[in-house]
């Protein structure tokens, strides 16, 4: 009996709502906390079917998986579930429940029931949240794609208008020979080709990857140094690549979102040099094996990363730039797709005078 009042007191005292129910669904004992999630009194409950709470057109289904939960004898842990209380409201929660044989050939179902509707809420709120990172992210990206384009094509347009006034030049002096014509369309029409594939290279970044795949890190990286190749020129910066005959190093992941981090953190070094330095930048991109995992260093030159700041630049919102030229989101989406999307490693020190950036996956 001392036991029994123990037991009665812990079962009434639970903030967590619990039923006992026997072999035809009837409630046979609820606690305080499961009235108050359901919103009925213990009167209301006691003696009635559990199906009073459940959707009429689901209440057929519901009483043959009773039946068949207890005549099994199983047992169900953490499974989500959704209530509608006596006003109508809904409720979402955790419902765990277990078969108990109370007597001889007689089973009873005890449930536990956990409101999770306040988290559930917060998950909706984090993920909308998360959602808006990413798009703003992908904007933030669309604008430095619109920038290296922009200095990407600059160049072969200045070739292509030379070579169109020479051939006006050469006409109106009378020297446009069928040869010199030739030379000029061939000329023009190499550097048109080498623009198409420009296009193909910023679109083929911009495809949303849409399925895993296997992709070799050593040409992912490459090929998002050669988006930013313009620029990285106009900016005197030089990149290095060391250790490349460990390749290929073969990732299974997205490969635009790897090429995504790495175009945020080399853009960084580019800025980060351009204020730091008149000449001479840097960048050094390094590969290694290491016990089936690849790495990716990439140092630049810029003067690193103050100590008051290098604990924080993953934080979603934060950077170092002047306004108006960082949004703060690469480096926390950067991270959040290498531990995320590859279950890999991102993180920052400062070494040899500059920043240091190291991805493991």
């Amino acid at each position: 009996m001392e036991k029994e009042r123990l037991l009665t007191a812990i079962y009434d005292a639970a903030n967590v709502g619990i039923s006992i129910t026997d072999e035809k669904g009837r409630f046979v004992h609820v606690n305080d906390a499961f009235c108050a999630l359901h919103g009925y009194t213990k009167e209301e409950l006691t003696g009635q079917s559990f199906l009073m709470l459940v959707p009429a057109d689901r209440a057929a289904q519901a009483l043959t998986g009773y039946q068949t939960f207890l005549s099994e004898g199983l047992e169900e842990r953490g499974l989500e579930w959704q209530i509608t209380r006596k006003d109508g409201s809904k409720a979402e929660v955790l419902l765990s429940r277990k078969s108990i044989e109370v007597k001889p050939g007689q089973m009873h179902m005890i449930s536990f029931f956990v409101d999770v509707s306040d988290l559930k809420a917060l998950e909706r709120e984090h993920k909308m949240q998360e959602q808006l990172l990413i798009q703003q992210s992908k904007m933030a990206a669309m604008g430095e794609m619109i920038g290296a384009i922009a200095h990407q094509w600059r160049q072969p347009l200045n070739a292509v208008g030379l070579r169109v006034q020479g051939i006006k030049l050469d006409y109106e002096y009378d020297e446009l020979t069928p040869e010199r014509l030739d030379a000029a369309v061939r000329g023009v029409m190499e550097i048109l080709l080498h623009m198409s594939a420009t296009i193909d290279d910023f679109r083929n970044f911009f495809k949303p990857d849409k399925a895993l795949e296997d992709f070799d890190i050593v040409a992912a990286v490459k090929s998002a140094v050669g988006l930013l190749e313009a620029q990285l020129a106009h900016h005197g910066i030089t990149v290095a690549f060391e250790g490349e005959s460990c390749a290929p190093l073969i990732c299974h992941g997205y490969p635009n979102e790897f090429k995504q981090v790495l175009l945020n953190i080399l853009s960084n070094a580019k800025d980060a040099i351009a204020d730091h330095r008149k000449k001479e930048g840097l960048i050094r991109i390094g590969f290694s094996r290491q016990e089936g995992r690849a790495q990716v260093r990439i140092w630049d030159n810029g003067g690193g990363i103050s100590d008051d700041a290098i604990d924080k630049i993953f934080d979603p919102y934060f950077t170092t730039k002047e306004p108006g030229k960082g949004t703060g989101i690469g480096l926390y989406m950067s991270k959040m797709i290498i531990e995320r999307s590859l279950r890999g490693r991102l993180v920052a020190q400062n070494s040899e005078g500059g920043a240091e950036f190291v991805i493991t996956v």
